[in-house]
């Protein structure tokens, strides 16, 4: 796992990982303490099978920024050989603490918005008073974009009875007419299934800055060729692949939505990058040519996903995460649900006996 930037409020928890060189590796990253104490370790686990291949492996490693030690609470003895013990670790990144033995709470994986400080965590970001020694000007405006939405997620946060009430509550209002606040209409839009409205909406919006700009483009994809399941041209693609090539920390989270309709997976620049040939391993013109062309709808879809017409007997669908992972493997069905697995990107094959009869990706929105 790695880490980058902004990284407060993660929790790692019940995690297991399993032969590597790095098990979690920061890279100038902020990073909040893990584990709470005696009773919370949050019992990650790192496993190393073949000594020879990972000699010299570390659980933990890298830079954080600013610099500086944070708390890792861990089950166990503190010995190298115990899978829940951080240690081989940076001592300039860990304070480690033993937690001991026995039942730990794992409650939640990420900060709830009752745990969350609000003033404290997001004040600066309302006070335009945050302050970011690395792509500043990007930073500050996905700060606010990640503050917008969850408000926009929890209008309680405007209202907890701090005397930051009414700030909380202005930056939200001023939010909603600027372009994060639109942006933010046009995947409203898209998980109504309102492809008309989204276009609307997202084709008079003037961008101000390059996340912007790859942001419009990704849209202007989705809504017109990915959502009607139409082919990528060759100007299509090589929009995408310049924006996949870019860093996410100024060029915003449209490089993720690059790399899941182009099929490969995004790391960063300063990492690596691979095609996903797990998920797309077999070319459209592979696909088994039947009588009939399966059609899947709406894409993007929040709830469910629809095929037509009706395949053969014995038909498999199977879907997977950008990570290659199956989510959902059952037999056909004309209605699926997927309102339970998270936004991003899939793809969806549809198998009779073993004939690929249906190879496409689709968008999980919410």
């Amino acid at each position: 796992m790695r880490f980058e930037g902004n990284c407060i409020n993660t929790r790692l928890k019940n995690n297991i990982m399993k032969d590597y060189f790095e098990g979690i590796h920061f890279a100038d990253a902020q990073f909040t303490a893990q584990g709470s104490g005696t009773n919370d370790a949050w019992d990650n686990e790192w496993e190393r099978t073949d000594v020879n291949e990972y000699p010299n492996f570390q659980k933990v490693e890298g830079t954080f920024f600013p610099s500086g030690q944070i708390p890792w609470y861990y089950q166990g003895i503190s010995a190298n050989s115990n899978i829940h013990n951080p240690d081989p670790y940076n001592p300039a990144l860990l304070i480690p603490a033993n937690t001991g033995s026995g039942n730990h709470n794992c409650l939640t994986a990420s900060v709830s918005d009752d745990e969350l400080d609000r003033d404290l965590v997001y004040g600066p970001v309302v006070g335009d008073s945050a302050i970011y020694d690395t792509n500043p000007d990007e930073a500050v405006y996905l700060a606010k974009e990640a503050l917008f939405k969850r408000l926009k997620a929890n209008s309680d946060l405007l209202t907890i009875g701090s005397s930051a009430d009414s700030s909380f509550n202005a930056f939200y209002q001023s939010m909603l007419s600027t372009n994060i606040g639109k942006f933010d209409s046009v995947r409203s839009s898209l998980s109504e299934n309102d492809l008309e409205a989204a276009d609307d909406i997202n084709s008079v919006i003037t961008e101000d800055n390059n996340i912007e700009e790859n942001n419009k483009n990704i849209y202007d994809l989705i809504i017109n060729t990915v959502s009607t399941g139409d082919t990528l041209s060759s100007s299509d693609t090589t929009s995408l692949e310049s924006i996949f090539e870019q860093d996410w920390r100024t060029a915003g989270k449209g490089v993720y939505y690059a790399a899941g309709i182009l099929g490969k997976e995004y790391y960063t620049s300063s990492s690596y990058s691979r095609f996903m040939e797990q998920l797309l391993p077999i070319k459209n013109d592979s696909v088994v040519k039947s009588a009939f062309e399966i059609k899947m709808h709406p894409n993007p879809s929040s709830n469910k996903l629809f095929f037509t017409p009706t395949p053969l007997k014995e038909t498999i669908v199977n879907i997977f995460d950008s990570a290659g992972r199956t989510i959902i493997s059952k037999p056909f069905s004309q209605e699926m649900d997927i309102s339970f697995i998270e936004e991003g990107f899939y793809v969806v094959q549809i198998f009779s006996s073993s004939e690929l009869l249906f190879n496409k990706t689709f968008i999980k929105i919410k």
